[in-house]
């Protein structure tokens, strides 16, 4: 009902609905109409917006931050196995070094940053 998730690795594994609101203070919290729900994958455990215009509506503190965790306590069978398979990437079949993307962002930051003075 709460749609599938779109990640190679994760199978089309079905969503579970959480209550996500950040707040820097608190951290995660269960505040009643602060943020709508969001879409847990317990199979790559990640977070991801929902697509459907019903689920963008619907309160987010309904569900709240517990729900997939509290759910795969009671009923454990249910709980997926974890991706054991990770993508790594690679260019030219060499493994690409881990700050390589790090990197990448502070080089188009620097970039942006000449280009605004340059404008200027």
């Amino acid at each position: 009902e709460f749609g599938t998730c779109n990640l190679y690795n994760c199978d089309n594994q079905p969503y579970l609905p959480v209550g996500m609101t950040y707040f820097v203070s608190l951290g995660l919290s269960d505040t009643p109409n602060v943020s709508t729900v969001k879409m847990y994958c317990p199979k790559c455990e990640n977070i991801f917006l929902p697509k459907s215009n019903r689920h963008l509506n619907l309160d987010g503190a309904y569900f709240g931050t517990t729900f997939p965790h509290l759910l795969f306590m009671i009923y454990p069978e249910y709980r997926p196995t974890l991706n054991k398979s990770k993508y790594i990437p690679r260019i030219y079949g060499f493994q690409l070094h881990q700050r390589a993307m790090q990197y990448q962002y502070e080089q188009a930051g620097k970039k942006t940053a000449d280009h605004r003075r340059t404008r200027d």
